[in-house]
């Protein structure tokens, strides 16, 4: 899925972009329910080799199938698991309170751990800049 941004800032190794409108939004299986906000998305992308400046148009690959995938791992895998355990827990006889507790409780540690995992593989699944579009067209461009 490639999208077209603007460069917002450019630190060291980093630059900070903002979508100019988000096309990645009309193929999301997600984008009925989802309130992102254009104007306070964010990426952030590693500059090897690229030189760029704060106001240049960028285009930026992202994988369709990772954005997918990270949903499901992110949003559905938890609650399938909170569900399960809330429904084997109250079948034992646990009452309600103490079968949330025992759900959620399994769920936190599912997302402390998927966040150990992010930090190690978050390089892999990045966003990339594929071209610079336009130098220095921020006020040609919404």
């Amino acid at each position: 899925m490639n999208e077209m941004m603007r460069v917002v800032k450019v630190e060291k190794e980093e630059a900070i972009l903002e979508p100019l409108k988000l096309e990645g939004c009309a193929t999301c299986a997600f984008n009925n329910i989802c309130n992102v906000d254009p104007d306070k998305q964010r990426v952030r992308v590693s500059l090897v080799g690229e030189n760029i400046s704060v106001g240049d148009i960028v285009e930026v690959k992202t994988p369709k199938a990772v954005a997918t995938r990270i949903s499901f791992v992110v949003y559905t895998v938890p609650l399938l698991i909170f569900i399960s355990l809330l429904v084997i827990f109250k079948s034992v006889g646990y009452s309600d309170g103490i079968s949330f507790v025992l759900s959620i409780i399994p769920v936190g540690i599912y997302y402390v751990f998927l966040r150990k995992l992010d930090q190690k593989i978050a390089s892999k699944y990045r966003p990339k800049i594929v071209a610079i579009r336009e130098k220095g067209s921020a006020f040609k461009v919404k």
